[in-house]
């Protein structure tokens, strides 16, 4: 395996997607208990996703960003993540 194509927690793309992420949710006034009740995770998992303390897995990236889409009135949510990170 590669090491080299590895990505960090502090890789710009997953900095971007997380961030938009947060973002999403605050505005859609989502609190971090009510994701965290949906993915499965504590509370502080959430946080640490947030504050780039934890990684986030592809399951669970799909479920927040669905989760949030739904609630927020933006079904494409997950696309526009998506959509993001290919451009950076």
């Amino acid at each position: 395996m590669n090491n080299s194509r590895i990505r960090s927690l502090h890789d710009r793309q997953y900095k971007e997607i997380v961030t938009a992420l947060a973002k999403a949710r605050k505005a859609a006034g989502i609190s971090q208990s009510a994701v965290s009740l949906v993915v499965g995770l504590a509370q502080p998992d959430i946080s640490k996703i947030e504050s780039l303390e934890r990684r986030l897995d592809i399951v669970e990236f799909l479920t927040i960003a669905t989760y949030i889409g739904s609630h927020s009135g933006e079904s494409d949510l997950v696309d526009k993540l998506i959509g993001k990170a290919r451009e950076l």
